[in-house]
């Protein structure tokens, strides 16, 4: 690849201003011994054999602990097929309408069953989790029909719900039943069950919910898993669970379904950048693999009275390897440190409170609750962060903001966590951590996709955010350092993982969207910096001369070592960056009054950009905080399909060199 450069100086070597993260740390490796390759993309294991260990384990939870870190290449079983992942960037309602037209597209196209693995952050679980594992759907019913854009006329579009996942994205969050049936839940499980509620309960999926919550509230915290064989094998190890009501995948031929989160950090403990770990929340294997750049981490109480009699902790280890799910923040640590270290067959522990119901398994409503809760760390921020979570929590939901004085991280989801590996490697105990969404370390997906093996990422960017094309100059390869700095402020799609993250100690001006919710993306870096402007101008100039979706199929790209997240140097990836922007050749197929709207604003999201560009948070006019018009849900859904079908060479490219290539 030519080098870009700009003024004589190469791109990536002069901004002084930002934090260029190669991340890392002086060692070549952070393990305690190697470790055999493990899948997990399939359960393939000898079911009638386990059990078989040197004693019998009646009543305590038996299960697998796979050990995995940054001596092994990947947690993926090496597919001779090779590993293609849809990576959904976050962004609540929006981006959840934008994976249902996408979805829907790559179905309609007959590749969806091309697709190994899913990786969704944030809102895109609100799709994903109901399109998986729904029952008595169809695919249609969910995602609903390939629409010729000519039919989509104004009162089409706000009178009819094209699919059940458009019509979810339009549900509103605030809803008064709802709220007053949860004024009583425990203050860390509010926001989990108010998704549960608003987004899983029409399919059947919430667990346990206060009376009220949902009509149909009858489920027990059900187990979720990828299929038949592995609840066979879950139930013949754990007599005593209940698996009535577990969930399996019900469409697709995917393999992995990964809902990102965070471990923050202790209860009672500060969050700190370097320190939040990402976590997946998956139907077979959960947890944070490999250790977090090398190191065991050290946390320092938090400032207020409540917590002022806590010590500082220090060696404490986080990550090391996945536990199967139904047993993941559900049990004590293993009785064996081998066991914890996934050494054994299998691990046993006890259950950490009464497991009558399932009542201490982890369920899919935790997983999507937890993964989608974006304002986990706003309390705990300064500005218009905390202002927007006490206005959400206080006006919106009418709970006790006074109590964020003495523990900011009130409202965070909190579940008992306890590393993989050995005492000998730091402190491996069992700790009530806060949990989080993972849009506040990468919002995309990307990393985890590409740390866990793929080979060609299909990056679905429904970002709030315009691609600025002023930030260089693509016929000169000048960079307008003054406007890239102004942009890079924002934290836009992709900037991160290309080095353009902000370290706000060198930056002279504010970084208001780093401190909403907490939101850091200094650790991320994985491709060289000068390869993201080519990514831009191809973009732009389709969008902006072309009238052509803003996508970009990029063809070996070459990762960069970072060891935060584990992944090592000189990995090739394919990525096709599908960004939903202003797409002038879609508009152009739409009836004229339908056109009109759009150029009046009446699909913007009030006080925000013109469309595409819909607000994460209050995206409606209808002030709900969350929910998406029906207008907005169906055309948004129409634009991201009709774009991603425009493509479709692109997308059939990407898949086809995803399996042809090992990940080695």
């Amino acid at each position: 690849m030519a080098r870009w450069w700009t003024g004589g100086i190469l791109i990536g070597s002069s901004f002084a201003f930002l934090a260029l993260v190669v991340a890392g740390s002086d060692s070549d490796q952070c393990v305690e011994e190697d470790c055999d390759d493990v899948e997990l993309l399939h359960l393939r294991r000898d079911e009638a054999a386990i059990g078989k260990d040197d004693e019998s384990w009646y009543g305590y939870a038996t299960f697998k602990v796979l050990p995995w870190n940054s001596a092994t290449d990947h947690v993926l079983k090496r597919w001779r097929k090779g590993h293609v992942a849809l990576a959904m960037r976050g962004g609540g309602a929006r981006s959840m309408a934008g994976v249902t037209g996408q979805v829907r597209a790559l179905k309609n196209m007959g590749l969806l069953d091309e697709v190994d693995q899913i990786v969704a952050i944030s809102g895109t679980n609100w799709a994903m989790a109901p399109y998986l594992f729904a029952k008595g759907f169809t695919s249609e019913e969910l995602l609903g029909q390939v629409l010729d854009p000519a039919t989509l006329t104004p009162e089409f579009l706000a009178n009819n719900f094209n699919g059940e996942l458009a019509a979810s994205a339009a549900n509103p969050i605030a809803n008064p039943v709802v709220n007053a049936s949860l004024q009583n839940s425990p203050n860390e499980e509010f926001y989990v069950q108010l998704i549960g509620a608003t987004y899983l309960c029409r399919f059947g999926l919430n667990a346990a919910l206060p009376p009220g919550a949902c009509p149909s509230n009858s489920n027990k915290n059900q187990i979720w898993a990828e299929n038949r064989l592995q609840l066979k094998g879950i139930k013949f190890r754990n007599q005593k669970l209940d698996l009535a009501g577990a969930l399996t995948i019900q469409r697709t031929k995917i393999k992995s379904y990964i809902a990102g989160a965070t471990l923050i950090a202790p209860e009672g403990y500060t969050p700190d950048r370097d320190n939040i770990v990402a976590t997946r929340m998956s139907p077979d294997f959960s947890g944070s693999p490999f250790y977090a750049d090398c190191r065991t981490a050290n946390f320092t109480p938090l400032n207020t009275p409540l917590f002022q009699n806590l010590t500082d902790l220090d060696d404490v280890v986080v990550g090391g390897g996945l536990v199967e799910s139904f047993a993941f923040t559900s049990t004590e640590v293993p009785v064996r440190d081998k066991g914890q270290a996934g050494k054994t067959l299998m691990a046993y522990a006890k259950w950490l409170e009464d497991n009558t119901d399932n009542a201490a398994v982890l369920t899919l409503q935790d997983a999507v609750g937890i993964a989608s809760s974006v304002l986990s760390l706003a309390p705990w921020t300064v500005g218009p962060s905390k202002s927007l979570a006490t206005f959400l929590l206080g006006t919106v939901f009418g709970r006790d903001v006074n109590i964020l004085a003495d523990d900011p991280l009130a409202y965070t989801a909190r579940r008992p966590y306890w590393p993989v590996g050995t005492k000998k490697f730091g402190d491996t105990g069992l700790q009530d951590y806060y949990l989080g969404d993972q849009g506040s370390l990468e919002n995309h997906g990307v990393l985890e996709a590409i740390r866990s093996g793929a080979t060609c990422v299909i990056s679905l960017l429904n970002s709030n955010q315009e691609l600025d094309a002023s930030v260089f100059n693509c016929s000169t390869k000048v960079v307008n350092f003054t406007r890239l700095q102004e942009v890079a402020a924002e934290s836009p799609p992709l900037y991160d993982l290309f080095g353009l993250a902000l370290d706000n100690p060198v930056l002279p001006v504010p970084v208001p969207f780093l401190e909403f919710a907490g939101f850091d993306y200094s650790n991320n870096q994985v491709f060289d910096t000068q390869d993201l402007f080519p990514i831009i101008c191809e973009a732009t100039q389709k969008r902006d001369l072309l009238g052509q979706p803003a996508t970009v199929y990029s063809t070996d790209l070459v990762t960069l070592e970072n060891k935060f997240w584990g992944i090592k140097a000189g990995k090739k990836v394919n990525i096709l960056w599908v960004f939903t922007e202003k797409t002038t050749n879609f508009e152009a197929l739409l009836p004229e009054a339908t056109r009109e709207s759009i150029n009046n604003g009446t699909y913007d999201t009030p006080g925000g950009p013109a469309w595409p560009f819909l607000g994460t948070f209050f995206p409606s006019a209808s002030g709900d905080p969350s929910a998406l018009s029906p207008s907005q849900a169906n055309l948004y859904a129409a634009q991201t399909e009709w774009s991603l079908t425009q493509i479709q060479p692109d997308v059939e490219a990407c898949i086809e060199a995803g399996s042809q290539h090992h990940y080695r």
